[in-house]
């Protein structure tokens, strides 16, 4: 029971149960409204909700990744207080930003209110950016704290209320738009009321702005959001190549089997929060050791633990892509077994990435997340002219993830052991 308690404290543990307990959730409120909904009703909550995601996203890679690395390698107290007053009004000023934006837009253009499909993403989401602000800061702070038993709890309580408010709204009556919306509301609300209950934040310590720390943040946040954008594209670029210049058909092979790259990509995601924030606070009193302790303790064990995952995905493709999308999507067991290949260079491209963001160089994760971009668009237009062929544009990610993983190395051999420990504190 003791061996058992301490497994199920550990903060990779935590981590990894709240990045896939959010994504199991997430997939069951997925599956509960495809199957309750119209089309024409499903595909205007399918936008709403990936619009206002993206949007959030762009907010969240300007202050989470800034707040979490400062925050974590704060000296005392004032200094932390410092850093989350100057956060919360940077996130707070992206959050009126973005709601106003999107009501001028509706108010500029009344035919978006009218389009069944974008109505419900510009009447909600004003009220979803508001709504999440303490939610989603709270989380944050307490992954900046290694606090990850109330990350789990924050990640899992709206998914979980929105999941129990839709069972009720569904059987109660008809299922509408607004009807939906307001249950998403709702559960965001509920779960920022509760998320900032234990953050313990007062109101004192949001007086205590401070001007070179906003300095500091937005500093490092341009560069923060320019990376999670460049990540996001990267993901996508494939998909909208493939679909300019092939067609729906094959993005749709495509997508299948991105799908089953997703899931592995969990426990790095998971273990990814977990190094970052302990890596920014022991960098600032041991940096080299901490580096390499970074990279010793996740890349190279996960890397390890990836050979066997690849090996199985390359030889059990078929069945797995049978089981996702039926025997209609043959096609995509080349592409996984291609993607199992570049699997193995996912965490240290991963994990070098965090490094250069935990000793506050975010600028050269910046440059190697595009640099990965221009080979992986570049690479996909030349394969699409030479052989024109779904699994060749795979191909190219084993090309664009090496080089992230090479590219990272360098840049943290050359500006972490290559420099004296006094130029780099």
């Amino acid at each position: 029971m003791q061996k058992m308690k301490h497994i199920l404290q550990n903060n990779n543990v935590l981590s990894l149960a709240a990045t896939g307990g959010g994504a199991v959730l997430g997939f069951a409120s997925f599956i509960l409204l495809v199957k309750s909904l119209d089309r024409d009703v499903f595909g205007a909550w399918a936008f709403y909700l990936s619009t206002s995601t993206m949007l959030e996203m762009g907010k969240t890679g300007f202050v989470q990744t800034p707040l979490v690395r400062h925050l974590a390698s704060a000296q005392n107290r004032q200094e932390k207080e410092r850093v989350i007053a100057s956060a919360f009004i940077i996130s707070l000023g992206l959050t009126m930003l973005l709601s106003i934006g999107v009501g001028l837009t509706a108010i500029l253009f009344p035919s978006l209110l009218q389009n069944t499909t974008f109505s419900l993403f510009f009447i909600g989401f004003p009220f979803y950016t508001i709504a999440t602000l303490p939610h989603n800061f709270a989380s944050w702070i307490f992954q900046a704290e290694h606090r990850f038993d109330k990350v789990l709890a924050v990640r899992l309580v709206p998914r979980i209320l929105f999941i129990l408010l839709l069972l009720v709204a569904l059987t109660i009556a008809s299922p509408e738009p607004s009807t939906i919306l307001a249950c998403h509301i709702f559960s965001l609300v509920l779960a920022s009321i509760v998320s900032w209950l234990l953050s313990g934040i007062r109101f004192a310590t949001l007086l205590n702005v401070s001007r070179p720390v906003l300095e500091k943040l937005t500093g490092f946040g341009k560069y923060s959001t320019g990376t999670l954008i460049g990540s996001n594209l990267l993901r996508s670029s494939d998909i909208t190549i493939l679909g300019i210049v092939l067609g729906a058909d094959a993005v749709a092979v495509y997508h299948v089997a991105q799908k089953i790259v997703e899931f592995i990509e969990i426990p790095l995601r998971s273990l990814a929060s977990v190094a970052f924030p302990r890596l920014s606070r022991d960098a600032m009193t041991n940096l080299k050791e901490s580096v390499t302790g970074t990279l010793r303790s996740y890349a190279l064990p996960l890397t390890l633990l990836i050979i066997p995952v690849a090996v199985l995905s390359f030889i059990y493709a078929a069945p797995v892509v049978t089981l996702l999308g039926g025997s209609l999507y043959d096609d995509a067991v080349l592409i996984v077994r291609i993607f199992a290949v570049s699997l193995l260079f996912f965490p240290f491209d991963r994990f070098t990435g965090v490094i250069l963001d935990s000793i506050n160089r975010p600028d050269l994760n910046f440059y190697k997340v595009m640099a990965m971009l221009a080979v992986n668009i570049i690479g996909d237009i030349v394969v699409l002219q030479l052989f024109g062929t779904a699994a060749s544009v795979a191909a190219v990610t084993i090309a664009t993830f090496m080089s992230g993983a090479v590219w990272g190395g360098f840049v943290i051999y050359t500006h972490v052991f290559q420099k004296p420990e006094n130029t780099l504190q």
